[in-house]
């Protein structure tokens, strides 16, 4: 891990060394009043690869530094089950078994531990796999590694983003709201009563919308291969397609028989003066939109597009000062920042310059809750597909999102044509 961590130090200064070149490239132009000249323009270009293809280095190695912190620690958790786990048939394996071959070629020993864990107090929170006979408790590797994949495919299921509560059934949740940023104290004189300032409560209601993966056809051929990780493939598709699916609602969703996303959940925090630019005075504009009580805190940042970070990077501070306002990091497990922030990508939020369009977000994310009702539930389908000699399977997951305080998250939206 230290040598991992290492590397990224060194590739975040070769990176900011990069933007050091590019700065002084688009400088001298400027200072001399003229645009880059050909050999200007090739040495920028390839500038912007080499820091393209540092980007790419520096991601992968994050990526690989988290997985193996996620695995140590699965490890560990691993461990300390295996201690307090009875001697048998190995769970995991058991569920492997079932997942290949279904229940009918399970041993009445392999279908009593399945039975076991789905029964115990600490199962039915767990992650579960339902068929018509009923449903068992997925293995913690499995359900690790499809949550892992939810977080690749956006933020809005991510913990270090917003703020996931997780409850055992999908009733209605009435959450309490209180903004009580517009009130203060006084100064008093003597012998005069205290004001009484009545904090304004309100409620969003949570409610579990449904999602589902589709379903996923395995050839019986598949099933058969020992060499197969099936569980881990399974597993990659299910959060794949329900990471998408739940970004997507999650971010643009509009409230009505679906999640309230947070783009639409947000309101204006800056409008540009521009349909198709975005300059960053209107940034700055939006970051003081947001009362300083929500500009405090590890999950206040920005969330855009991909392809509107690529319009800020051009942008530079402005007023004689031409280094870039994006700032890469330089220190492995800090972030990219803009304007001090943080920020984070969300490929369902609007893509172009256009107008009318709600281009950029910020402020306390933790502010958006995410409801998770119950567990994610994995179906196996063998009859319905024994025609064509394969097995279905399909994940459904319940959940819904909403902004619960107002104010804490707002947006800049782009003028109208």
């Amino acid at each position: 891990m230290t040598d991992v961590i290492q590397t990224l130090n060194e590739l975040k200064q070769q990176r900011m060394k990069v933007v050091e070149d590019q700065k002084a490239i688009a400088m001298k132009a400027a200072e001399e009043k003229r645009a880059l000249n050909s050999d200007e323009e090739l040495a920028y270009q390839k500038a912007e690869e080499d820091f393209n293809a540092l980007e790419g280095q520096i991601r992968m190695l994050e990526e690989i530094e988290a997985r193996a912190t996620q695995m140590q620690a699965q490890y560990e958790q691993n461990i300390t089950t295996t201690q307090q786990e009875p001697t048998g048939p190995d769970y995991r394996s058991v569920f492997e078994k079932y997942v290949r071959y279904g229940l009918q070629e399970l041993t009445a020993e392999e279908k009593n531990l399945l039975r076991k864990n789905y029964d115990s107090d600490k199962e039915t929170r767990a992650q579960t796999v339902t068929t018509s006979g009923g449903g068992y408790a997925i293995p913690e590797g499995f359900a690790g590694r499809v949550e892992t994949v939810l977080k690749y495919y956006g933020p809005m299921l991510d913990e270090n983003v917003v703020t996931i509560m997780r409850t055992a059934s999908g009733n209605d949740l009435p959450y309490p709201t209180l903004d009580d940023t517009s009130n203060t104290g006084r100064l008093l004189a003597i012998n005069t009563a205290v004001t009484t300032t009545d904090l304004t409560f309100g409620v969003v209601t949570l409610k579990s919308y449904k999602f589902s993966s589709d379903q996923i056809l395995v050839p019986w051929e598949l099933l058969q291969d020992e060499q197969v990780d099936l569980t881990g493939v399974i597993g990659d598709q299910l959060g794949q397609r329900l990471g998408r699916v739940t970004n997507t609602y999650l971010t643009t969703g509009t409230g009505s028989a679906q999640p309230n996303g947070v783009v639409n959940a947000t309101s204006a925090g800056k409008t540009a003066s521009s349909a198709t630019a975005i300059t960053r005075s209107e940034i700055i504009d939006l970051i003081h939109s947001v009362d300083r009580a929500y500009r405090v805190g590890n999950k206040v940042g920005f969330m855009m597009h991909d392809s509107i970070l690529a319009a800020i990077k051009k942008l530079t501070i402005g007023s004689g000062d031409d280094r870039p306002l994006w700032q890469p990091s330089i220190v492995a497990g800090e972030p990219d920042r803009l304007e001090g922030f943080p920020y984070w990508i969300n490929n369902d939020m609007d893509s172009t310059l256009a107008a009318s369009k709600k281009v950029l977000l910020f402020g306390d994310f933790s502010k958006y809750l995410v409801r998770v009702a119950g567990p994610t539930r994995f179906r196996r389908l063998e009859e319905r597909y024994a025609d064509s000699d394969q097995v279905g399977f399909f994940g459904l997951l319940r959940l819904d999102g909403n902004l619960i305080a107002s104010g804490s998250i707002k947006h800049l939206i782009t003028a109208s044509a």
